[in-house]
C-alpha cells in the first residue's frame, strides 16, 4: 500500500514537471526565444554590459530588480544570436514616483517610495511568474545604461497563452496614486507634500485595487 501511495507521487510530480516544461515551451516559443535563452533569462543572474543603442526597440524582457516605484534593471536581447543578456535600467517615462533614497525630502516621503515599490512589485508579480514585461524604449536617459521606457503587464495562463495589457504600468501607477505625471523637467517637478497628500491622491490610493 505503502508503496503504491509512493508511486502515485512521484507520477504526480513528473506529470507536474512535465506539464511546467510544456508551458514553459509555449512561453519561449510565443517570445521568439530559444530554449536556452529563456533558461538563462529565468534562472541566472547577469552583468552589466556597455552601453547601446536600442532607441525604439520593443520587446519582451525579464526583470532582474525592482529599484523603487518608477524604475527596474532588466535583461534584454537584443541580437538573434545573443545568448547571455544584457542588463539595462528601465525608467518609467512620463511619471515620478515618491523617492526612496537620499533623496527623500522627509521620512514620510521614503517611506511612501517603499510603498509604491511594493505597489509595483505585486502587479508584476501578479501578472506573471517569470518576471517577464512588455516595453518601448523611447529615449537614452540621462544616466548612463539608463532608458526612458514604457511598460505593459504580461499575463500568462495556465496553458501558456500569453496577453499583454493595453494601458501601460506608467499610466497604472499614476492611477493607483502612487505616481505623478513627469515629463522630467523642472517645470513639471513637484514636491511630495504638494501631489502624494493632495485629496485627489489620497482617494486613487484609497481605492485602488489589483
Amino acid at each position: 500500500m505503502g508503496n503504491c501511495v509512493r508511486m502515485d507521487k512521484q507520477q504526480e510530480q513528473q506529470e507536474q514537471q512535465e506539464q511546467q516544461e510544456q508551458q514553459e515551451q509555449s512561453i519561449y516559443s510565443a517570445l521568439n526565444l530559444t530554449s536556452n535563452q529563456f533558461e538563462y533569462l529565468r534562472d541566472n543572474e547577469c552583468i552589466d554590459l556597455d552601453k547601446f543603442g536600442i532607441d525604439g526597440l520593443t520587446s519582451i524582457c525579464k526583470i532582474t530588480k525592482i529599484k523603487d516605484g518608477d524604475t527596474i534593471a532588466a535583461a534584454i536581447f537584443v541580437d538573434d544570436d545573443e545568448t547571455v543578456p544584457r542588463i539595462i535600467d528601465m525608467r518609467f517615462y512620463g511619471i515620478d514616483t515618491p523617492e526612496t533614497s537620499w533623496r527623500a525630502s522627509c521620512q514620510e516621503e521614503k517611506d511612501a517610495g517603499y510603498e509604491a515599490k511594493n505597489i509595483l512589485t505585486d502587479m508584476i508579480n501578479r501578472s506573471n511568474p517569470y518576471g517577464l514585461i512588455k516595453f518601448r524604449i523611447l529615449k537614452e536617459g540621462t544616466y548612463t545604461g539608463r532608458f526612458i521606457t514604457e511598460l505593459f503587464l504580461i499575463h500568462i495562463d495556465e496553458n501558456g497563452n500569453m496577453a499583454a495589457d493595453t494601458e501601460s504600468v506608467n499610466d497604472k501607477m499614476i492611477n493607483a496614486g502612487y505616481a505623478y505625471a513627469y515629463d522630467g523637467t523642472g517645470k513639471t517637478k513637484k514636491r511630495f507634500d504638494e501631489w502624494y497628500m493632495s485629496d485627489e491622491y489620497i482617494k486613487r490610493r484609497s481605492d485602488y485595487s489589483i
